[in-house]
């Protein structure tokens, strides 16, 4: 029987999950692969037990923007978009509606 594997973060990290790369900006310029960012955005999957709700009002599916060298990857593999963050390294947090979250989570099992 297969097993299946999850990650669960602890204390004050949280489970994020890269957002697709863009391949040009909103004005139209195209970006090399090795267009240095400094900031990327994410999807929340999973919260650690410790984080504070006050400090870092972010729920699952919350889209996140954080710096990508506070991240630390699940894999080291150039296909990895799973990372691991402490909750204090989330610059900044976009509310979804319902509606978005249950899209998102459809996306999510659709691709595994």
């Amino acid at each position: 029987m297969a097993k299946l594997r999850t990650w669960k973060p602890i204390n004050n990290m949280v489970l994020v999950r890269k957002d697709d790369d863009k391949g040009k900006t909103e004005g139209g310029l195209i970006l090399p692969d090795t267009a240095k960012i400094p900031v990327i955005t994410c999807r929340v999957l999973e919260i650690g037990p410790k984080v504070d709700p006050v400090l870092c009002p972010i729920e699952p599916y919350y889209k996140v923007l954080v710096k990508p060298s506070s991240a630390v990857p699940l894999s080291f593999d150039d296909s990895n978009k799973m990372y691991v963050l402490d909750a204090d390294h989330i610059l900044a947090y976009e509310e979804v509606t319902d509606a978005e979250s249950a899209e998102f989570a459809d996306t999510l099992e659709s691709s595994d």
